[in-house]
């Protein structure tokens, strides 16, 4: 199958997308990455979406509904020009499916459960543009049935990380682990895999960096390595019961916000004004940083000794890079790729990967990842009828083999 994975992510910055032929061998998948990129937001749709997601006022139904379509539309648009690009190089290859989970507005989690989500980004709209099915709403059958819904990672990190285990990290808006223990019954076992969100990523840092500074990030965390951590704030944030929280668990944006920032400030009379521009950044490092950390000590109940493996935007930070290295002294830790897999393609790289399953009837996450009480099958199919020609697979794939053939 060829399928596109889409993500778009919560920093809203651009949708990113891989272009990924699949074929099956036993119990070996090779994906093979034909393309991949991004595509930017609309600077007046980005907007729009970014005040729904971050304003404290509610959108109107109107609004909602409106931004429903216009992100289906912007995405739909990005497919399109996919393709536009693979003819213009002479590849009129079909496309099977687009996975497309749409941007997610707000993730509705209480004392670490998820009770709800939603994602905006009508499906029909690439249907309607491309006659290609689409695949969308890909949490919400696991949090139907009593999971987390996010994150959806590890049914790719267990694969990359191999027989071996080890630990994989995202810190995009918000920094989620998977973490994999080789299992005790034998090496040909899969591992045992537990996962969650660990709290802000860089999304409280880029806020505050927005707001002190005009610029959407630290640029390589220079402002933090010139401050100073503020403890009195630091203790102050840490101190919220999410961080207690064992895996699975799972949180957004809309939880650890600048709203969120604020108030555990003024519960603890701190000034966040009186704080300067690289102590607030430093500050905010450390809680990325340490929340990690702490996660991870109380999972294995001591200090871990694995391979971490860290992506996402986080990963380009040298001042986070390094305190995460200082908090987790006996870790092997690495960014770039893992399993061959580029990082930067890894969130799109994995929607195509749930098509997949999706596809051929498998479960695309991993119950003892997300606490749901039975697998399932993610994400709704538009148009319903299509993709009946996929035979149903009755095992999961043991081993992913991934080959990029991108210039």
């Amino acid at each position: 199958m060829r399928i596109l994975g889409l993500m778009t992510g919560t920093s809203v910055d651009s949708a990113d997308f891989a272009l990924v032929d699949f074929s099956r061998e036993g119990d070996v998948l090779r994906a093979r990455i034909e393309s991949s990129g991004e595509h930017p937001w609309p600077e007046a749709l980005r907007g729009r979406v970014l005040e729904a997601v971050t304003s404290a006022s509610v959108p109107s139904l109107a609004e909602l509904t409106l931004l429903d379509v216009h992100v289906g539309e912007f995405l739909a648009d990005v497919v399109t020009r996919v393709l536009d690009d693979a003819r213009d190089l002479g590849d009129d290859t079909p496309l099977d499916l687009v996975v497309s989970p749409g941007q997610t507005l707000f993730h509705n989690v209480e004392g670490g459960r998820t009770l709800a989500t939603l994602a905006i980004g009508d499906a029909s709209r690439i249907h309607a543009a491309t006659g290609i099915a689409a695949l969308s709403t890909v949490r919400s059958a696991d949090i139907a049935r009593g999971g987390t819904g996010a994150p959806l990672a590890p049914l790719l990190d267990q694969l990359l990380l191999g027989p071996e285990g080890g630990c994989a990290v995202n810190i995009g808006g918000i920094a989620n682990a998977t973490l994999c223990t080789p299992a005790a019954v034998g090496p040909a076992a899969p591992p045992l895999v537990r996962a969650g969100d660990t709290g802000p990523g860089n999304g409280l840092i880029d806020a505050a960096a927005a707001l002190r500074t005009g610029t959407a990030c630290d640029t390589d965390g220079a402002r933090a390595a010139a401050g100073r951590v503020d403890d009195t704030l630091l203790s102050a944030l840490l101190a919220d019961p999410y961080f207690a929280l064992p895996f699975p668990k799972s949180t957004g944006r809309e939880y650890f916000s600048p709203a969120w920032l604020a108030a555990r400030a003024h519960e603890a009379g701190i000034d966040l004004d009186a704080l300067s521009t690289e102590n607030l950044l430093a500050t905010l490092t450390e809680l990325t940083a340490r929340t990690l950390a702490d996660a991870l000590k109380a999972e294995v109940g001591h200090e871990p000794r694995t391979r971490l493996h860290v992506t996402g935007g986080g990963a380009h930070n040298p001042t986070l890079m390094t305190r995460i290295k200082a908090l987790l002294p006996a870790c092997t830790v690495t960014t770039g790729p893992l399993g061959g897999l580029d990082p930067d393609i890894k969130e799109a790289f994995l929607m195509a990967l749930i098509g997949y399953y999706s596809a051929h009837g498998l479960p695309g996450a991993l119950i003892d990842a997300t606490g749901a009480k039975e697998p399932a099958v993610l994400g709704q199919l538009t148009p319903p009828h299509a993709l009946r020609t996929v035979p149903i697979s009755t095992t999961t794939p043991r081993q992913l083999l991934v080959e990029d053939s991108r210039d």
